[in-house]
């Protein structure tokens, strides 16, 4: 029941920063990721999200927007996102669009798993546009719980074993070891049989007898981890699981199910405890988020640019504070226009790259200015709304015809 526990634990973490990744990539949905690294407004405002995400979670280390050529366009903390081999076709195959990079050490002795996800356009062709890397630290906080035994026991251990090549690697803190070692530098042979964590790979989960890293017989009980190739592995020596059965056999098997029915009842209320703390996670994440949505809305408003939300017909469904002192019209009359009011008459767009256009806008009051428009498209329920960010270029145009002239 405790391997269980802990393995559903280990579970639980992997499946909360999965989900994580996958929710800020879809935050980015739409965003032109080859053109972040050149935009210094766009970049800060993508930093500014992951140090959101960052903020408040201890064992994230590092969060990272990545083109498919594994340039880095934005990171935050500590991350080196250009050391994670991005093959976006085989991230795009898997039906879970996601790639788990195993626990590995990075800087020196500091041990970081990657969290992979693909950015998408946004538009109809879904084609991805980069990966959103987040790394996490599985030895700040999710390893320190796993290794803690729910009774007072000197005899028991619970590991985190994987395997290496022809070694069994500990994961984990071995505290029973009496000292501690660097991270992933304790190995075990795997031709040494009778060791827990090498039944555990050979036989599966369940629960069986051997010895020990110390050459102590134990019992054991092991359970796999899904979406990585972990074991936990839970073991109490012999000797201090039989001692009383030794001195009295009928206080010991008092004893026996004395301890069967209190281990029952501390899983019992280990497993409500962690259910009831995931539903109180998921309800703290569920307000992370929408803060996180309010946040950037509030970016938006207040950037220094004109920003409009187009509706499906073309019509101008929102807009920032920037774009009412840009155009004249107050944020009521934007919403009686049609988008294409706004340019000026006889005006060509001229496309510059894909999704950047160039055309000349006119004012409430009559006036002209040359602008940059990029956009991208947002589906909200099945309709196709357009955010479009307009940039006044007057300046450099006449810096342009300057130089020419």
């Amino acid at each position: 029941g405790i391997a269980h526990l802990k393995a559903e634990q280990i579970d639980k973490w992997i499946f909360d920063r999965a989900l994580d990744a996958r929710t800020l990539a879809q935050a980015l949905r739409g965003l032109p990721v080859e053109s972040v690294a050149k935009d210094r407004e766009m970049r800060q405002i993508v930093r500014v999200l992951f140090g959101e995400s960052l903020a408040g979670n201890a064992d994230r280390i590092g969060i990272a927007l990545v083109t498919p050529d594994g340039t880095v366009a934005a990171a935050v903390g500590e991350i080196a996102a250009a050391s994670v081999p991005l093959d976006m076709d085989a991230l795009l195959k898997d039906d879970k669009g996601l790639k788990i990079v195993d626990a590995h050490l990075r800087s020196g002795s500091m041990l970081a798993m990657e969290f992979v996800v693909p950015v998408f356009s946004g538009d109809k062709e879904q084609k991805a546009t980069g990966a959103l890397v987040l790394a996490a630290d599985p030895g700040r906080d999710l390893f320190k719980q796993i290794v803690k035994w729910p009774v007072d026991s000197p005899g028991s251990e619970i590991i985190v074993v994987r395997r290496d090549g022809g070694s069994l690697q500990l994961l984990s803190p071995a505290l029973m070891l009496g000292r501690e070692p660097p991270a992933l530098s304790f190995r075990l042979p795997l031709t040494q049989g009778d060791l827990p964590g090498v039944q555990a790979f050979r036989k599966g989960d369940g629960s069986r007898e051997g010895r020990d890293y110390r050459g102590k017989r134990v019992f054991s009980a092991s359970a796999h981890v899904t979406g990585v190739p972990w074991y936990v592995v839970a073991k109490t020596d012999v000797d201090e699981a039989m001692a009383s059965w030794r001195q009295k056999t009928m206080i010991a098997a008092a004893a026996i199910a004395a301890t069967i029915l209190s281990a029952a009842f501390i899983v019992l209320i280990l497993w409500r405890g962690q259910r009831n703390t995931y539903r109180a996670y998921r309800l703290s994440r569920d307000r992370e988020r929408s803060a996180m949505a309010a946040h950037f809305e509030s970016l938006v408003r207040l950037a220094r640019d004109p920003v409009f939300l187009i509706d499906p017909e073309g019509r101008i469904a929102d807009c920032n504070e920037a774009a009412v002192a840009a155009y004249g019209y107050s944020a009521d009359e934007f919403r009686s226009l049609a988008i294409a009011a706004l340019e000026a008459p006889g005006t060509d767009r001229q496309s510059v790259e894909v999704g950047l256009v160039e055309t000349v806008h006119r004012r409430k009051d009559g006036t002209t200015f040359p602008v940059e428009i990029s956009s991208r498209a947002i589906d909200v329920d099945g309709r196709l709304f357009h955010q479009s960010f307009v940039r006044d270029i007057s300046l450099r145009r006449r810096l342009e015809g300057d130089l020419q002239r």
